[in-house]
């Protein structure tokens, strides 16, 4: 990154407001990439203006990029624009009046709840094979399906954060957000059964998924672990950690659970966020309505 202003934002993202090394890393792909369009066509972006970035826009447009990735990097932009702004580098914001392409609501892809019970079978089957052991690999999946979290929240949590006697979990969410997740009775077994396993995990302070090197898990190898159990159990086209947390929110709201209480467990800011499940369960009804009555 060669320009000064963008460098110094970033740094801001990271030290200041504490954002995730990915959510920084997205951050500053997007700024590089806009960075580079107004540096090929001489624009000075702390001097550009409307038409420039719907220029931009187009141009994003026309490289094939999603409208999805094209919201994104107008939200880069205008959280870059608003520190010029604070910095009074500008005296306006370009992005003012600009709006988001219109997207197409999609709902989130979920597992089958009889698949879940297949994935372990399928971790065990592996292990046997590899003589590996299983636990790690369920203790993984009960973190992101068992309590809801993303996976950035899985590998940040600690030995300290679970709460054996109360049968809850401490979890650093989105924005530096602190939130208690319950524990149900067959995590907090797995859990215990790791721990007392892993004679690695000795102080509190410990990242509780760790390698056998003794070091934190990445959130590659968090994936690729995921992605591979989940290709061997579903033809979902998408198999990433993030649908185990969309099928927990969606398992709960079938079998009953209050919007709020999921809201809290997932650790939403908004219940509009979480109000998207209640979609994804009625399409599911119509779903089987439509294969299973007579009269459909």
């Amino acid at each position: 990154m060669n320009n000064p202003v963008i460098s110094e934002f970033l740094d801001k993202l990271s030290s200041v407001r504490r954002f995730s090394s990915n959510t920084v890393r997205a951050y500053s792909e997007d700024l590089d990439k806009y960075n580079s369009y107004c540096t090929g066509f001489g624009y000075d972006i702390s001097k550009v203006s409307k038409r420039i970035i719907r220029r931009y826009i187009d141009f994003l447009d026309k490289e094939g990029v999603s409208k999805r990735s094209v919201t994104r990097h107008l939200s880069t932009l205008r959280g870059f624009y608003r520190y010029l702004l604070r910095q009074n580098l500008i005296t306006a914001n370009p992005l003012t009046g600009i709006r988001n392409p219109k997207l197409e609501k999609r709902l989130p892809q979920v597992i089958n709840q009889a698949h879940y019970d297949i994935i372990f079978e399928r971790i065990d089957n592996f292990c046997r094979i590899t003589k590996r052991d299983s636990m790690k690999f369920k203790v993984i999946f009960e973190l992101l399906y068992g309590c809801s979290l993303r996976s950035i929240e899985a590998l940040s949590v600690k030995i300290s954060d679970i709460n054996w006697e109360k049968s809850t979990i401490r979890v650093l969410g989105k924005g530096s957000k602190t939130r208690i997740v319950p524990l149900g009775a067959k995590s907090q077994k797995l859990f215990s059964d790791y721990l007392q396993q892993e004679p690695v995990l000795k102080t509190n302070s410990k990242a509780y998924l760790i390698t056998k090197e003794d070091k934190k898990l990445s959130q590659k190898s968090l994936y690729n672990y995921v992605n591979k159990f989940l290709s061997q159990t579903t033809e979902l086209k998408k198999k990433s950690p993030h649908i185990l947390r969309h099928s927990s929110a969606t398992h709960m709201l079938d079998n009953g659970a209050d919007l709020i209480a999921i809201k809290e467990i997932l650790g939403h800011s908004d219940l509009s966020t979480t109000q998207v499940y209640t979609r994804v369960s009625i399409e599911r009804l119509k779903s089987v309505y439509k294969k299973t009555h007579p009269k459909s």
